[in-house]
This record gives structure tokens, C-alpha cells and sequence, in this order.
């Protein structure tokens, strides 16, 4: 009696239930009587609202029904009554007046019935002296305002004064005080229907159980004729001594199923998201059902629905749909949840691991309605989802994520609004309002609590055995109180206290499970799961199959994955895409697309252009289509657009010009159309070639910072350094570096096309290009495959470029031009590269002076010739040369130093020489000096390919032109450019010298000198040279020359460079790699802005048939025989080097090894030997220039590593003082010009 919400009451039908029953009430209702009553079945609970004064008036304001329960507790309510009859009304009305007076009741109260369906028999069954919760209903069925009559009750008014009374017995004067008859006196009937569904915190699904927690969301759309109250805010919550109900839902309509349907509508607009379950999805369903709709439910219908497991159906809310929600939910709190982490990483200064940048694939399980999903999930960006079950395809869903940390889920073309909630056991989410639950695996070793509440006792005692299905313990949750039911079999032992508060997780009780295989578990999903179809692209008017509906879907595809996510649209997006750029079809749809944009602001001129380009572009793809498109070009019918179109590359071209008309005509009204230009302004294959272009950027600015690093750390760091204050940059770089190899395999496709294509004709892609080739260079091999594509693609380039260039040459020779020779005007010594600062050697004039260096036809005025009386550089005479004051060394630092004065060396020389008589290497004396005598043949022109040399600007070069230059042309351009700086042209070499490319390294190019005794080897590093080694020492060499590009120049000192060359030469030796024939090897380090670094080394031991014996000309017996190209006799090689010139042998120093020839250091190899700077073993040598003399009476030789090919070497000398004798006499200086002996 002193229960009330159902507490307090119970339902019996044996001793046994009686017994648990009795125990449970009594702790519902401590210390209130217990009686018995007889069970009612097939009832309907009815109710009467009395009104009576402390004056003996007593009035009824009709009835209400309350027969929707569970567990005795009202969930619906509804009146006026319309199951019974009236007449049963008005007598239920008149009894409780009568039960009312007789007590002498004061206020407001309500006397409930049982009406029996079958009989139509009335029970009383308790009176409720209180005002309940459910009274609006009244209160909207007659006009009065049940809380200002219980306070004018409370004053002592009587009933016929109030005005709310006054007119509800039709009244005409509300504010009168004249007595009414209330036995008599007729009511105003009720005013239509009003039903009423309260809003508790309870989990149908779990049979009504109470839950209790935080609030974080609540939201009510009042409708006309809705009323809604709540107990709790937006940011409340129901704790776990409260009553479970927190709202109230009232609907108002004139009849009983106009207001059933209103009461639907309001309850699908009430949200309530938080930490506990509600009845309102449920509530929903029950007012839907027919049997409800029908009137034709009892008290007991509720509790058997509950008994049956009935769940709300919502056909759109599937399990499968859930489970693809939750699987969402669940990646996208991951991805998240990894993503702060590494950034939390980077904040800190700590590299993250590389596992966690894999942000994008997720696996892992979900249980719904003990049915495991097995569940894949992959991202194709921070908003796409691919979800596979059992892995296979399910569904792609997009998200949008809401202000309130929710997401708005695009799932089978529906929008879900769906939320997650925290969890102990599991993961809870809500799905368009409604809770949805997935627990973690089942530990049959633990029994947990379900929710909050008070452990009360436990009914199966500690180290007892407790039975699977059967209550173990009993909790009091929102005072009410509920069995625990054991999960598994076996003896328990219990973890808290009776009286412990219970938290959601808690675990209550271990179990010693008895039987492991009868352990209920979670069955895996083996059917056929619901495919959801993905969100339809749509653009414009376009069908599924236009270009531009496959260029975007593909195109978005391939980003995708190079951002490294996925992409299921199709497996290889690059195939279709590559069928549409770069064709007439995707031009007319993206113009057809962007001009709807623009029409609608355009004035009919415009739009009459627009038409006209559209048509324009139609007939391009007609002809396309037809095959009459040939290089992107055609004939087009209509003269005027023909003659506009001779100027275009192509029709598109033609189209772009007259777009980019408009937009300068229309201005910013057409400014949409930027897009059209932008795609494809430079014609179809320009068009192809920006997005392959676009592909193969995206993936090295993500690539670059990592092949560039010794360590995923380090290249962590290097980005860090780069995006400072941006961690979510370095983050998403990461991220796609963890694909790498999916990645790398699409940029391969690229290649392909690019190389198809021949897009290296552009140069952004080009430049693209070279830079793949470079990862080569890490260390990592995900890049190997890469790069390799990429230098094919270089290689295979230049191979193509190789024949028009020997085509070149061979017109060259034709033209009867031997030697490229200074051309009359602005070029000078400085053109070779003979000087790197100032005017070393005077004026051309100052050369024309000098007969024995200079033949007439050189020194005749020309056009630019020297000026008479200009100024000229101080100057001092060594011998036959001139020196500036500033005493320059010449050494070759940079292409500029090869092409000072006009930062070029001309391609095209006109040389006014005579063939056989005048020109350089055609002496026609022998003495010491030139004859000056005119030539006996007309001057013959002199044509060089300038496509050779640097195009006019001697900074077009740097060192990285010798090894990674565009094109297969440029880079052999480079290497002439570096020879002819020392007067050898290799077009004269003959077709044998090269330059070259090695079979087994396609990198390295070499060139061949002195029919082959020497070889040049061109190496981008350290790595290719010695992969190139095996093939060169093949040819069996006397000499080999390395250039080596080698970045590590930069910040390192000279004796770390100088032992790292060494190690190089003497580490191949060592691997048999160098031939036994090979008796010097030269080694040359670049690095462009760097000093370059020459080493040269000569095998200990080794000699040209014989050993030098002294420091003069003599000679071992059989030197006579060695010759060189030119019939001279070869100088013969130390036997070992230092600073002092030959020093006896050592036996640290074994036969065959390689040892320093210090001398040479500093030279490049073709300058040492032209110099012969062994030759002054005593003086620190420098060398200042170098010149070739006609003055031996035979043809200059054009291969520089014969020594005697210049006879006169230049150098600044200083003798060498060793340290024992320093002071003593001082070291001699001088500046001279050596003269080696001829022969």
C-alpha cells in the first residue's frame, strides 16, 4: 500500500513464487503491510478523476484508461474511456463521488477500477489520494486546471466558485458564485481525445530493466496539439535512487486515433541520447500495433509482449544496417584515436612508431544479437568508409561529423544520425535515436553487473555452485528490485559486499566454469549480408559512362590512394582514367558541365559563343570518335574557324583561346570557366600530360622526405622541421608512406603512360621523372622498382635522342669542320674555360701578337675585334704567355668557369681557316714559330651543333648535367662542353670515343680516349660506378677516369674526401674489379656548389715497358717501341709518388697496389696529364693555363691523356722545403712555361 510505479507488487502462481515474491516486496517497501488480492486477468485498469471541497461537494471529471503496463506500472494513458460502454462509465463516475463523500475526501484524488473484457464486470482496486502525473489527460479533456483547484481546495473555496469548475458545468457567468447542483447539473462534453506515453529510462530490449546515467542530449519538437514535460535538462541525467520516468508526452486530437497518430509523430520527433536506454522507439511500435489501434489490449498485453521478446520492427533500422553504423562508428573513433596519438607524439618531440601512421585499415569484431561480425574496414579518406564482412564487400559509407561530436552516416542512399556513447562492456552507439548495443566477448569466468545500482543479496552462497539461466544475486536498481541471472555453470565466489553500489563492468561474482564446452558463445555470421549501395556521382545531365563521370571517379580514386587510403570503386583506376584524358570527349563534357554554370548569367551574344564552342568541340569528338583526329588535329568545315585555327595546336587549343575571349569580355560572370581553361589550355596532350604530371608530384612530395632519410625517424624529423606547428601535415605524409607498396605499384601504371606518351617532352613531367629516378639512392627498396621504371624512361630517351645527335655530327663533318676553334668577336680564351676570373691572357689582340700561339687568320681584326688603344690588363711575360696580376688557377669549379665571358661557348663557330694550311695542327713550318703566309684554299665555315653546348647560357650546365640531365643529349652536350673546354672535340674522336651508356648500368656513361687506353667514366654515384666497374675493366683499359657525382662533398673536410676516394680505388682493387692491365685510376668528386675534389692513383710497381730510372729522359730498353696515337713516344710512370717525386720502395707498400700520385692532386685528369706534372717531383705545383704549340711541325692531337698532346704547359711552381732544412734556404717561385722534350 505504500508502493505506487508498480513497486511493491508482484505477480504469483506457486508457493515457491510466492516466497521470492514476498522477500522482494518487502524490500521494495520496507515496513509497509502486505496483502493478497485475487489475480484479475483479461482487465482493463480505468480510473476516475474525483474533485471534492471540505464543504461536502464531491464531482467527477470523467475517467481515464490506463491498461498499456509493465510491471503494474502505467506506460500509455489515454480518455476520455471508449473501451466500455458509457452507461459503465457513468456508473464507475458515480460510485467513486459516492466512495468520496462517504470518507469526506478534500482534494483531488482518483478511484481505479478493473473492467473485465469478457464479462463487462467492474472491480474496485484502489483509491490514490494524491494528484498524478498523468492528470493533463484530464485536464485537456475538460478544460480544468487540476493544480489551481487543489490550491483553491487547500483555501477552503468550494467547488461552485472556482471558474474552471463553473464552466466545465456550462456555467454562463465563469466568475459567479451561484450554487450548482453537481448531482444534477449536466457537464460539457469532453473535448476529443487526449493520449499521453511517458518517457522512461528503461531498456526494452532487456525486458523494461532501469538504467541510470548521464543525459548529453535531449531533443523535443512540440507539434500542434503536443504537450511534452521532462524532469531533466540537456546535460542531466537519471540517477540510480530516482524514479526511471523523466518525461511525459502528451497528444491532443478530436478522436481517439487522430491522437494516437499525432502521439506517434512526436514521439519520432523526441531525441534523447545519453549514457541510459528509453522506451521511446518502443512506445512507438506499441501505439502502431493494431491490436493497441483496435482497442482490444489488456493489462497483461504489455507483459506479455515483454515475456515474447517483442522488439519494435523498423524495416529501414535492419541488424545489418546497425552493424554497418557501428562498424563506422567504430573505425572512425580509431582513425581518431591514432591520429592523436602520433600528433600527441610529434608535440612531445618523439617520433611515433610507424604501425601508428597506418590511420586507414582497420579490423577487428562486433556482436549484435549474439551474432559475431567478422568486419574489415578501410578508409578512403577521413570521411569515406569501405566496410567488408567476412571480406567481402558490404557497403561504402560517407560521414559527416556533427557539431555535438555525432556523425551523420550516408548509408544505402539513407542519412543516420548516429552517436557513441562510453562503455565498460562494449560499444554503445545510437542509431537515429535508438540504442544499439555491441558487448565484448562473453568471459564465462566473470559475472559482471549489467548497469548501476545496489548489490541487496545473494541468493546462491559464496564457493556454492551456481546454474546457467537461474538468479544468483539481487539488485536494487531505481528501488526497484531485480534478479542477476548466472551466465554460466559452476561454483562462484563472490567480489563485493551486500549494500556494494554497482557501476555498469563491475564484476560481481568469479566463476569456476564446470563444462567449457557448454559455454554459451556468440555464433560468427556465415549468411549473405546486405550489400548497401554506394552514393551515385551525378554530374549534371551526364550519363554513368561519360568521360568526365569515369575522369572524376577515377581520377578521385587514384588521389586517394596516393594519400595512401584505399579505393574499391574498381581494382585498377588507372586504366579508365588513362581511356578518357587527353581526349575530345572529356573536353566537350567538362565544357558542357561549366558553361551550365555561366548560361544563366549570360547575355545572348555570349551564349551564342558558348554555343558555338560547344559545337566546335562536338565536332571534335564526332571526329574523334570516327577516327579523324590524327595528332590531336583535324579539318574543320567552316573556313573562318579553319583560319583560326592554323594557328592552334589543336581544336581544343583553339577552344581554350575563345573561352579565355569571353572571360576577359564578361569578367568575373565567367569566371567558372577558369576551370575548362586551366584542364585543358595547351591542347589534348597537355591536358594528358598535367595529370600524369599531378600522379607523379603528389607521390614524391609524400616519398621524397623518406627515400631522403636514413630512418623513418629521421624522416619524421625532417618533416617536422618543414611544417612546423602543423602535425597534422607530418601526420597525413606519414600516413601515406605506411602504403607505400599499393602506391608505388599505381605510379609504376603511370610510368607506363608517361613513357607511352612520351610526356617527358614536357618539363614538369620530365623533371618529375628524374626525381623518381633518384630514390634509387635510398636505402629503402620500396622505391626500387620505381626508379628503375623511371631511368628506363630517361635512358630510353636519350637512346632516341642519340641518333638525330650522331646525324648532327656526322653534317659536322661534312661541312669539313675538324676542331671547334674560337670564333672573330666577343669569344676569348675565357670561352674554354682557360680562365675563372679576369682576362688571364690578354685580349684576343694580345694573342694575335703572338705568332707562335696564334695563326694569322686568328689574329686578323674581325668584326668584334680587339679596339685600338683600349685598355688592356697588366701583364707579365713567361716566355711566349701573358699572366694577369692576379695569377688566376685555372680549374674548372663550375660550368662558368667553362664559359665565363658570355656565360656560353658558342654552338656555331664560322672559322675562316684554311683546310691543310692556317689551321690548328696544320703547321706548315716546323721551326719555333708560325709562318704567317696567307692560306693557299678559300676559308672554309666551321658548323657546330649548338644543340651540343648550352644553349646560350653557359648556367644551363652544372655538374648534375654530366649525370642526370633530361635527356640523353644534353647530358653527352655536358661531357663535349667539359672536353672542348681543353680543346678535345669527341665528334673527331671518331664514332668509337662515345659518349656511351654501359649495358649492365645505364646511369653511368664513359667515353673512350686514346683508342681506348683510356676510359672516362660518368658516374651519378659511388654505388653505380662500381656496378659499371665489371663492364669497363672488361675493355681492358690502362688507365680509367671516374667522375663521380658525390653530395657528401658539402660539409666535409678534404682529408675525409681524399680517404673516401682512396678506400674507393683500393677497395675495387682488392675485389679484382679493377683489371690487372689498369695501371692509373683517376677519381674525380662533384657536387654542384662545391670545390670539386681530384685524386689520381698509380698502381705500385707498374710501368710502360720499363721503369724510369731518373728524373731526366732516360729510359729502359724498349720504351723506344711505346708509342702514342701521334707516333710519340710514351713517358713511363714512376714507381711510386710523393711530394718529392720518386721514392724507393716500401714494404708497405706490396706490388699491384694502388698508391696516391700527390702531385696530381687538385688536377683534373686530363689537365695532370696534358700538364705532365710529375715531371717537377720537387715543387708544389699549381697550374695556371695551358696552351697547345704549332711549333713542333705536326698535327695537334686531340686525345688529352697522351702527355705530350700540349707542349706547353703553364704552371705556378713552388719548390718543396722539407721541414728539417725550412730557414735554412729558402723555397724557390717561379712562374714558368714548360717545354717537355718532343718524342
Amino acid at each position: 500500500s505504500e508502493g505506487g510505479g508498480g513497486k511493491g507488487i508482484r505477480m504469483v502462481h506457486t508457493m515457491a513464487e510466492l516466497r521470492v515474491g514476498y522477500t522482494q516486496v518487502q524490500a521494495e517497501v520496507p515496513g509497509s503491510p502486505i496483502f493478497i488480492q485475487q489475480l484479475s486477468t483479461n482487465a482493463r485498469h480505468l480510473e476516475v478523476q474525483v474533485v471534492a471541497d471540505s464543504y461536502g461537494n464531491a464531482i467527477s471529471l470523467y475517467g481515464r484508461d490506463c491498461s498499456v503496463q509493465r510491471r503494474h506500472q502505467k506506460i500509455i494513458e489515454e480518455g476520455p474511456v471508449t473501451v466500455a460502454p458509457r452507461e459503465t462509465c457513468v456508473r464507475l463516475e458515480q460510485g467513486a463521488v459516492r466512495l468520496a463523500k462517504k470518507v469526506g475526501y478534500s482534494g483531488v484524488g482518483t478511484v481505479e477500477y478493473l473492467y473485465d473484457l469478457t464479462t463487462g464486470a467492474c472491480s474496485f482496486l484502489e483509491v490514490n489520494p494524491r494528484l498524478q502525473v498523468e492528470h493533463p489527460v484530464t485536464e485537456t479533456i475538460t478544460g480544468v486546471n487540476l493544480p489551481a483547484v487543489q490550491l483553491q481546495i487547500a483555501m477552503g473555496i468550494p467547488l461552485h466558485k472556482m471558474p474552471h469548475i463553473r464552466k466545465f458545468y456550462g456555467q454562463a457567468d465563469p466568475l459567479g458564485v451561484s450554487p450548482i447542483d453537481f448531482d444534477t447539473c449536466p457537464q460539457n462534453p469532453p473535448l476529443g481525445h487526449c493520449m499521453a506515453g511517458r518517457i522512461t529510462a528503461e531498456d526494452p530490449d532487456t525486458g523494461f530493466k532501469p538504467t541510470s546515467g548521464a543525459i548529453h542530449e535531449l531533443h523535443f519538437r512540440s507539434l500542434p496539439g503536443v504537450t511534452g514535460n521532462f524532469s531533466v535538462g540537456v546535460s542531466g541525467g537519471v540517477h540510480q535512487f530516482a524514479d526511471s520516468q523523466f518525461g511525459h508526452v502528451f497528444a491532443h486530437k478530436p478522436t481517439r486515433d487522430e491522437a494516437g497518430v499525432l502521439l506517434s509523430q512526436a514521439l519520432g520527433e523526441l531525441g534523447v541520447r545519453g549514457e541510459i536506454h528509453t522506451n521511446i522507439k518502443y512506445l512507438r511500435s506499441l501505439i502502431e500495433k493494431e491490436q493497441f489501434r483496435n482497442d482490444q489490449h489488456s493489462t497483461a498485453w504489455l507483459d506479455g509482449l515483454i515475456a515474447a521478446k517483442d522488439k519494435p520492427v523498423d524495416l529501414a533500422l535492419t541488424d545489418h544496417a546497425v552493424v554497418m553504423c557501428g562498424a563506422v562508428m567504430r573505425a572512425h573513433t580509431r582513425h581518431h584515436e591514432l591520429e592523436e596519438r602520433v600528433v600527441d607524439a610529434l608535440t612531445r618531440g618523439v617520433p611515433p612508431e610507424a604501425w601508428m601512421t597506418n590511420l586507414s585499415e582497420h579490423a577487428f569484431h562486433l556482436i549484435f544479437n549474439d551474432v559475431k561480425y567478422a568486419l574489415r574496414v578501410t578508409q578512403g579518406s577521413p570521411t569515406l568508409f569501405y566496410v567488408r564482412v567476412n571480406d567481402v564487400a558490404a557497403c561504402e559509407a560517407e560521414v559527416l561529423t556533427l557539431a555535438n561530436g555525432g556523425l551523420k552516416v550516408l548509408l544505402g542512399g539513407r542519412a543516420r544520425v548516429v552517436h557513441a556513447e562510453p562503455s565498460k562492456i562494449g560499444l554503445k552507439v545510437h542509431v537515429d535515436d535508438a540504442p544499439c548495443f555491441f558487448p565484448d566477448d562473453r568471459d564465462p569466468t566473470r559475472m559482471t553487473a549489467p548497469g548501476t545500482g545496489k548489490l541487496l543479496r545473494y541468493l546462491v552462497g559464496d564457493s556454492e555452485r551456481a546454474v546457467e539461466g537461474t538468479p544468483y544475486c539481487e539488485i536494487e536498481v531505481m528501488k526497484t528490485v531485480m534478479p542477476l541471472i548466472a551466465t554460466s555453470t559452476g561454483c562462484i565466489t563472490h567480489l563485493l559486499q551486500p549494500g556494494a553500489s554497482l557501476e555498469t563492468g563491475d564484476e560481481v561474482v568469479s566463476v569456476l566454469v564446470e563444462d567449457l564446452t557448454c559455454v554459451k558463445v556468440s555464433e560468427p555470421f556465415a549468411g549473405a549480408f546486405t550489400v548497401f549501395e554506394p552514393r551515385k556521382l551525378t554530374i549534371g545531365s551526364l550519363k554513368k559512362n561519360s568521360a568526365l563521370v569515369t575522369h572524376t571517379s577515377n581520377h578521385a580514386g587514384i588521389i586517394q590512394i596516393l594519400a595512401g587510403y584505399d579505393f574499391t570503386g574498381n581494382d585498377d583506376p588507372v586504366t579508365p582514367l588513362l581511356s578518357v584524358i587527353g581526349t575530345a570527349c572529356l573536353a566537350a563534357d567538362d565544357f558542357a558541365e561549366t558553361k551550365q554554370a555561366v548560361s544563366s548569367r549570360a547575355d545572348s551574344e555570349s551564349l551564342a559563343e558558348l554555343a558555338a564552342i560547344e559545337q566546335l568541340l562536338c565536332t571534335a569528338v564526332h571526329a574523334e570518335r570516327i577516327g579523324a583526329v590524327g595528332n590531336d588535329t583535324f579539318a574543320l568545315s567552316d573556313p573562318h574557324t579553319s583560319k583560326l585555327a592554323l594557328g592552334q595546336k589543336d581544336v581544343v587549343s583553339l577552344a581554350v583561346r575563345r573561352v579565355k575571349d569571353l572571360i576577359e569580355k564578361c569578367g568575373p560572370d565567367f569566371l567558372p570557366m577558369r576551370h575548362f581553361v586551366e584542364q585543358f589550355e595547351g591542347g589534348l596532350q597537355m591536358n594528358r600530360v598535367r595529370v600524369l604530371t599531378r600522379f607523379l608530384e603528389t607521390f614524391l612530395d609524400a616519398e621524397e622526405p623518406f627515400a631522403c632519410s636514413a630512418s623513418f625517424e629521421d624522416a619524421i624529423s625532417v618533416l617536422r622541421s618543414r611544417y612546423k606547428g602543423d602535425a597534422n601535415a607530418v601526420v597525413h605524409y606519414a600516413h601515406a608512406h605506411s602504403r607505400l607498396a599499393r602506391r608505388s605499384a599505381l605510379v609504376l601504371k603511370i610510368l607506363d603512360e608517361v613513357d607511352t606518351r612520351d610526356a617527358t617532352d614536357s618539363g614538369p613531367c620530365l623533371d618529375a621523372v628524374r626525381r623518381l629516378m633518384k630514390l634509387e639512392s635510398a636505402s629503402r627498396a620500396g622505391y626500387k622498382e620505381v626508379s628503375y621504371r623511371a631511368r628506363q624512361i630517361i635512358v630510353r630517351k636519350q637512346d632516341e635522342s642519340r641518333k638525330s645527335r650522331r646525324e648532327r655530327q656526322k653534317a659536322i663533318e661534312r661541312a669539313g669542320g675538324k676542331n671547334l676553334l674560337l670564333s672573330k668577336g666577343s669569344e676569348s680564351l675565357s670561352d674554354f674555360g682557360l680562365a675563372s676570373a679576369g682576362s688571364m691572357y690578354g685580349s684576343v689582340d694580345d694573342l694575335g701578337e703572338m705568332s707562335d700561339v696564334t695563326s694569322e687568320a686568328e689574329s686578323a681584326g674581325g668584326p668584334n675585334g680587339g679596339t685600338p688603344g683600349a685598355p688592356r690588363a697588366t701583364r707579365r711575360s713567361v716566355g711566349t704567355l701573358f699572366l694577369d696580376n692576379t695569377n688566376t688557377l685555372a680549374r674548372f669549379n663550375s660550368y662558368a668557369n667553362l664559359a665565363e665571358a658570355n656565360g656560353v661557348m658558342r654552338g656555331v663557330a664560322e672559322l675562316h681557316l684554311g683546310v691543310g694550311q692556317g689551321g690548328v695542327g696544320d703547321s706548315a713550318t716546323s721551326g719555333s714559330r708560325l709562318s704567317k703566309s696567307p692560306p693557299t684554299h678559300p676559308p672554309t665555315p666551321v658548323t657546330f651543333d649548338p644543340s651540343a653546348l648550352a644553349n646560350n647560357a653557359g648556367g644551363a650546365f652544372d655538374w648534375s648535367s654530366l649525370f642526370e640531365a633530361p635527356s640523353e643529349t644534353e647530358k653527352f652536350a655536358a661531357i663535349s662542353a667539359l672536353f672542348a673546354a681543353s680543346g678535345v672535340l669527341l665528334a673527331n674522336l671518331g664514332p668509337n670515343a662515345g659518349p656511351e651508356v654501359f649495358e649492365s648500368e645505364p646511369g653511368v656513361t664513359f667515353v673512350r680516349l686514346d683508342k681506348g687506353r683510356n676510359l672516362v667514366l660518368f658516374a651519378p654515384s659511388l654505388g653505380h660506378a662500381v656496378a659499371a666497374l665489371p663492364e669497363a675493366s672488361a675493355l681492358q683499359p690502362e688507365e680509367l677516369s671516374f667522375v663521380i657525382s658525390y653530395p657528401r662533398l658539402h660539409g666535409r673536410e678534404a682529408g675525409d674526401v681524399r680517404e673516401s676516394a682512396a678506400a674507393f680505388v683500393s677497395g675495387q682493387n682488392l675485389a679484382g674489379a679493377v683489371s690487372s692491365s689498369t695501371s692509373r685510376v683517376a677519381v674525380t668528386l662533384l657536387a654542384v656548389g662545391a670545390t670539386p675534389q681530384h685524386f689520381t692513383f698509380a698502381r705500385v710497381g707498374a710501368s710502360d715497358e720499363g721503369t724510369v730510372k731518373g728524373r731526366g729522359s732516360e729510359t729502359s730498353a724498349g720504351a723506344e717501341d711505346a708509342l702514342s696515337p701521334t707516333a710519340q713516344k710514351l713517358p713511363q710512370r714512376r714507381r711510386s709518388f710523393g711530394p718529392l717525386g720518386e721514392t724507393p720502395g716500401s714494404p708497405l707498400e706490396p706490388e699491384g697496389e694502388f698508391k696516391e700520385v700527390v702531385l696530381a692532386r687538385g688536377f683534373w685528369p686530363h689537365v695532370a696529364a696534358q700538364m705532365e706534372v710529375e715531371r717537377l717531383g720537387n715543387f708544389q705545383v699549381e697550374c695556371v693555363g695551358m696552351i697547345a704549340s704549332r711549333s713542333h711541325g705536326r698535327k695537334r692531337a686531340v686525345d688529352f691523356v697522351t702527355p705530350s698532346e700540349y707542349a706547353i704547359g703553364v704552371f705556378l711552381a713552388e719548390e718543396f722545403v722539407p721541414k728539417s732544412r725550412q730557414g735554412a734556404k729558402l723555397p724557390q717561385r717561379d712562374r714558368r712555361g714548360f717545354l717537355p722534350p718532343p718524342g
